[in-house]
């Protein structure tokens, strides 16, 4: 009779066997909770092998997130990374230089530090995805000097004391999509000249209404919304509403 867990153990030790010469370009991981006490190794092993692009899954139910290892934290040739379900350890010292892409769903954050701080350390991201827990209240503080595109889906949290809110600083942000009707706090801070925002959302006035008032130098802002959903006193409300950017031009979607 063949032992299928120890035939698996195995093989994933040859595979992840980090004194192997050969590099491991693009790897999607699934785990369950019988095979947490792995991951710390075999993320270890893909750092030393030079990983690229780099998908993390936990599968299954229950309240125990497993925490990824700080060497992940400091791989210098992650391009693209993608997270679902799963502690981000908070550290102090966080470096990935080459990562483009970062795709993060349902996450936990120790401290919104945790969070803030795995973004900034990203110099040349460019892409960002946020899914948040639905018993999150913290603030996302999104400071980057090179993202382009941010989604963000916040869809329920529980009664906090917190006050959930999202801050964004992010000067070359051309793509801004947001779903969200929990934040209690929008800040974006003033973009590049000539900035053009596609935002996607779950009708938020108070969002829209931030943008047009605090923004200098919006030029563009489209709003793609669902007509069978959509209240259509909201377009009056649209015309109200003083635009701080004389130049900016403002576009509803139907979708």
């Amino acid at each position: 009779m063949i032992d299928r867990g120890k035939t698996k153990q195995a093989s994933s030790r040859r595979y992840f066997d980090s004194t192997r010469l050969s590099c491991i370009h693009n790897l999607k991981l699934t785990i369950d909770e019988n095979e947490a006490s792995y991951l710390t190794p075999w993320i270890d092993a893909l750092v030393k092998r030079k990983i690229q692009h780099l998908c993390v899954r936990r599968t299954g139910g229950g309240s125990s997130f497993h925490e990824m290892p700080l060497s992940l934290y400091v791989c210098e040739t992650l391009v693209s990374l993608k997270l679902v379900q799963l502690t981000l350890v908070d550290t102090e010292f966080v470096s990935l230089p080459c990562l483009k892409t970062m795709h993060l769903y349902n996450n936990v954050y120790p401290k919104e530090t945790t969070f803030e701080r795995l973004v900034s350390s990203c110099p040349v991201l460019e892409d960002l995805m946020i899914d948040v827990l639905r018993n999150d209240a913290k603030v996302y503080r999104v400071h980057s000097r090179s993202l382009k595109r941010l989604r963000l889906l916040r869809s329920s949290s529980l009664q906090s004391d917190s006050v959930p809110g999202v801050v964004i600083d992010a000067p070359l942000l051309c793509s801004l999509r947001i779903n969200d009707g929990v934040s209690k706090m929008f800040i974006v801070k003033d973009m590049e000249c000539n900035a053009k925002l596609d935002i996607s959302f779950d009708f938020e006035m108070k969002l829209v209404r931030y943008l047009l008032k605090s923004s200098t130098s919006l030029k563009k802002l489209t709003l793609n919304v669902n007509h069978d959903s959509i209240d259509y006193d909201i377009f009056n409300e649209l015309l109200k509403i003083p635009r701080r950017s004389t130049m900016c031009e403002v576009v509803v979607v139907d979708f």
